[in-house]
């Protein structure tokens, strides 16, 4: 996990939401192409970055409060120049995942 957020700190594609002086969520991506997303959403492929930046795929978020989910989500996808944004949401029970975006 450290790992993998200091490489979003040194690429510049992460976000942390700060409520009253105290860090309330964290969010964090990669850039990545629409070949890759479209093999890791519909044959379980792999997520990795591409130089061709076509669609941002969140790989953290970490928040006090659901209520920060998508405001942080639109907020990166705002910095990533309005590029597609894709998700993992897991069910609550932890059983079955759902990828989401907004295109």
């Amino acid at each position: 996990m450290v790992r993998s957020v200091q490489f979003q700190i040194d690429q510049n594609t992460c976000l942390f939401a700060i409520d009253e002086g105290r860090m309330a969520g964290y969010i964090g991506w990669i850039l990545t192409s629409q070949n890759v997303v479209d093999e890791w959403r519909y044959s379980g492929g792999i997520l990795r970055p591409a130089v061709e930046a076509e669609v941002i795929v969140v790989t953290i978020i970490a928040v006090q409060s659901p209520k920060l989910i998508l405001p942080l989500i639109r907020k990166a996808k705002t910095k990533s120049k309005g590029l597609p944004v894709y998700w993992k949401r897991m069910s609550p029970d932890g059983q079955s995942e759902v990828i989401r975006s907004v295109p």
